[in-house]
């Protein structure tokens, strides 16, 4: 126990020592206070009113500094578009043109951002509406244009069968509508959960090749030979995993942690995503515990096969080519969680939940977004333990195999032998 203890801590200040664990940690500190200062900044600078500029909602400011151009050109019988659209781009300069005009028009709008060109063209008493933009990120001018030119056509249509103008206006107006969510995921915990998954993919990752870069290094210093005087291979193996798991868990905490700190400061209460509230009500307590038990469970899958990989080279180099099975076997298992996590409740996410690879990745986001029952929680979690219980076996073996190995990268036909 104490031959543990002392590998433990030795690997645990070597990773907290490294540049890269220290850099990580900064830049992870700023992204994450620039992340949540963002919409406080954005919100201070904004001073534009409630109808925003080109392709905006329609409004009715009492006095707006136009910010846009579009031009207007009418094809056919219309008389009243211009006002269509004055109305729906109350921040725009409207500027009605020719025909001959058009060209010209269409070349300035490719030039630039504040200016668009729309086309009303009346074929068989019918409107068509086309919008030139420079970029597509703008395409909502066009929806915007359309939905006003059809409000205003419908109101003159009813007015000329004699339907009186508050009548004609009010079939002329959109439906409004209310959407109620009654399950449990939104904006906020699908982008939560998304990012989770990700953070789960990049954590394994990277403090697995901090696992595997020890060992491979330790042996080519000769080290290994030292150490194996002092501790057995078990210590070695399992000394080295939990430190790096206890350093990238210290490491997701201080995240975490400083994350709720800015979160709780820096985010404005009224901040909305895409209309939507801003919200971590699927963080309760249960979520948060599996989901912290999904992270070390995870790690502790992929943690015992890539130490087995680092103790199959001689030389640090040669790392990133043992670990490549490793990392085949993570990359197919993300992105069969992502897809089961966009899929909903179907087949890939019933798959999934059987396969001790790919459940670390998907249940954390389905705990966020869906109400999961407890029998798939026991499948997955009772997967998960005898996975790592049957790998953490064969990777103990492998690794006291292949730990005093030197030379050439053993190969399986070298390993059954020696076993």
């Amino acid at each position: 126990m104490k031959s543990f203890r002392t590998v433990f801590s030795f690997t645990l200040r070597d990773a907290m020592r490294k540049k890269f664990f220290i850099i990580s940690t900064i830049f992870g500190l700023v992204l994450i206070l620039v992340l949540c200062a963002l919409p406080m900044i954005l919100d201070k600078t904004d001073d534009s009113t409630d109808t925003p500029g080109m392709g905006g909602d329609p409004g009715t400011p009492t006095e707006v500094s136009k910010t846009g151009t579009i031009y207007f050109l009418t094809k056919g019988d219309f008389p009243n578009g211009v006002a269509a659209m004055e109305q729906a781009f109350p921040t725009d300069e409207i500027i009605p043109i020719m025909e001959n005009e058009l060209e010209q028009s269409i070349e300035m709008a490719a030039t630039s951002d504040k200016t668009a060109v729309i086309v009303l063209n009346m074929e068989n008493g019918l409107p068509m509406v086309t919008a030139h933009i420079k970029s597509f990120f703008d395409d909502s001018v066009a929806s915007y244009a359309a939905k006003a030119i059809q409000r205003q056509w419908t109101t003159d249509l009813l007015a000329a069968e004699g339907v009186s103008e508050e009548v004609a206006l009010q079939v002329a107006n959109d439906v409004p509508y209310v959407v109620n969510l009654v399950g449990k995921m939104d904006l906020s915990g699908y982008i939560i959960g998304i990012l989770i998954l990700c953070i789960m993919f990049f954590a394994i990752y990277y403090y697995g090749y901090g696992v595997a870069m020890s060992v491979a290094t330790e042996k080519t210093s000769r080290v290994m030979e030292t150490l194996l005087v002092a501790a057995r291979p078990r210590e070695l193996f399992w000394g080295k995993c939990l430190a790096m798991g206890v350093l990238g868990l210290a490491q997701l905490s201080l995240f975490l942690g400083f994350g709720a700190l800015c979160y709780h400061f820096l985010v404005p209460e009224d901040f909305l995503i895409m209309g939507m509230p801003l919200s971590l009500s699927a963080f309760t307590f249960t979520s948060a515990v599996l989901v912290l038990a999904y992270f070390l469970l995870g790690y502790l899958l992929y943690v015992v096969l890539n130490a087995a990989s680092g103790a199959m080279v001689s030389r640090a180099e040669d790392v990133n080519s043992a670990m490549m099975p490793v990392m085949m076997i993570s990359m197919v298992a993300f992105y069969v969680a992502y897809g089961g996590a966009l899929s909903g409740s179907g087949a890939l996410s019933r798959i999934a939940l059987w396969i001790p690879f790919a459940s670390p990745f998907l249940m954390p986001f389905r705990l966020l977004n869906e109400q999961v029952p407890w029998s798939d929680i026991a499948i997955s979690i009772s997967t998960l333990v005898v996975g790592i219980a049957i790998l953490s076996v064969l990777s103990l073996r492998l690794y006291s195999i292949s730990v005093l190995h030197y030379g050439t990268r053993l190969k399986l036909r070298d390993i059954k032998k020696k076993s």
